[in-house]
């Protein structure tokens, strides 16, 4: 019987001495090892190996001999499938910026295009004042200004002083007021002023909002002067009334009524200690009082007519008064004593101011002039002759340099100190300028008068 094998592979029945299985082609083992299943007689029937030749050693099997393959099992293990990764719950419908899943893809998020280049021409500076208008700067000239509050973490609100604009430029028309406004006074620490008007009122409102906190209507006819005492507190106002009331410039409570003067009170000043109260009147005299008390301490009585302007030294040590009389006089706070008398003007004296440092006083009169003049002798420096009617109001600058007059002509003008020389002639006004007050800080004018409008305007 033939020695038959199977094939390692496929299992086919082959010839014993086969290399290779004819069905699959797979090369069978080279030591004639019947391939495993074959029963133990045919294995017993196999050679041991090739037989040795005499005087040589028995050659051992063919060294190259393959491995047969690993046998496969019928029945393969079957591993679990990995579980499935646990998916984010999806948002509802309703959550911004959700979409529910669809064939649509979205675009990617492309980045922003680089910032274009400036245009031939373009300046690093026009670029750079481009940039800054977008974050909230203003620069000017060489500086720059935050306007951004410091709410939400922007830039500071520190209100920092803006540049100076053009001269006569509008920043503020108030009308609070029914009649003439007559007499105007700053606050000499802040933004705050207070206007004296033939409505028999004085109202107190911010110079640049118009925010009106407080009105005082304790006078009985028009209100023809007013003073802000020199801390701030206080606020002395004249009347046609007769009388002079102190109030309390913050909640306008009635602190003293003065009723020394018979006839209509023109003027008031405080003293620069706060002490005293000048007030001059139709009754031809100046009256100088304690506003706490009302005790008067002396009457002066040098004029021969009415009584228009009254002011005090910055020094505190005298007070020059002019009127009717077309003079304008200068003498002792304390006492009334030692005057000396100006006499340049050729029609009533109508407005009088010191200058800063007290060594100038300015006068204004029904002669269309106003005229500098040394406050110790009385010598003439200029005349101003630049308005068309009366000069009614006058104030000096914060720094002495320049003056600024209101008029009957309806225009308010500013000019030299030194000189007399114009500057700007302000004409937002439509009818006589009665009164005209100069911010602390030199920056702005408030101006008065029969069109019942107070305008505040840069000063340049």
């Amino acid at each position: 019987m033939q020695q038959t094998k199977r094939c390692s592979k496929c299992g086919d029945e082959l010839p014993l001495s086969a290399p290779f299985c004819g069905t699959c082609g797979t090369r069978q083992p080279a030591n004639n090892a019947a391939a495993p299943g074959q029963s133990a007689s045919l294995q017993a029937a196999v050679p041991a190996g090739p037989a040795s030749i005499a005087g040589q050693p028995a050659q051992a099997p063919f060294a190259r001999t393959a491995l047969p393959p690993p046998q496969v099992s019928a029945q393969q293990p079957v591993f679990p499938a990995p579980a499935a990764l646990p998916r984010p719950a999806q948002p509802p419908p309703s959550t911004p910026g959700f979409a529910p899943p669809g064939p649509a893809i979205p675009a990617p998020v492309q980045p922003p295009p680089p910032a274009p280049k400036p245009a031939s021409g373009t300046s690093r500076r026009s670029v750079v004042i481009g940039m800054a208008a977008v974050a909230g700067v203003i620069i000017v000239g060489g500086g720059a200004y935050a306007f951004l509050s410091r709410k939400g973490g922007l830039l500071s609100g520190e209100e920092p002083t803006p540049p100076p604009q053009p001269a006569g430029t509008d920043v503020y028309a108030y009308t609070g007021h029914t009649g003439s406004i007559y007499a105007l006074a700053w606050a000499p620490h802040g933004k705050r002023i207070a206007s004296g008007s033939q409505d028999d009122t004085v109202q107190v409102w911010d110079s640049t909002t118009g925010a009106h906190p407080l009105t005082y209507s304790g006078h009985k006819l028009g209100v023809r002067a007013l003073a802000w005492s020199l801390d701030g507190n206080r606020i002395a106002s004249g009347s046609t009334d007769n009388s002079v009331k102190v109030w309390d410039a913050a909640n306008g409570k009635l602190l003293f009524t003065y009723k020394g003067h018979s006839q209509t009170v023109n003027a008031v000043t405080w003293s620069p200690d706060g002490k005293q109260i000048a007030s001059s009147s139709d009754d031809k005299t100046v009256q100088v009082w304690d506003p706490q008390t009302g005790r008067k301490f002396f009457q002066y009585q040098g004029h021969s007519g009415m009584v228009l302007a009254v002011a005090w030294s910055p020094d505190g040590k005298r007070l020059a008064s002019g009127g009717f009389d077309q003079t304008v006089q200068v003498w002792n706070a304390s006492d009334g004593s030692s005057p000396f008398t100006y006499k340049g003007h050729q029609n009533t004296i109508e407005a009088l101011a010191w200058s800063p440092k007290g060594e100038r006083i300015a006068s204004g009169s029904a002669d269309n002039t106003a005229q500098v003049w040394n406050a110790s002798d009385g010598s003439h420096s200029f005349t101003y002759k630049k308005h068309g009617d009366s000069v009614q109001a006058l104030a000096w600058s914060p720094d002495g340099k320049r003056l600024a007059s209101g008029s009957v002509d309806k225009t308010a003008q500013v000019w030299n100190a030194a000189d007399g020389s114009n500057s700007y002639t302000y004409t937002g006004h439509t009818a006589i300028i009665w009164a005209l007050s100069w911010s602390p800080d030199g920056s702005l004018i408030a101006t008065g008068g029969d069109d019942t409008k107070v305008r505040i305007w840069s000063a340049g």
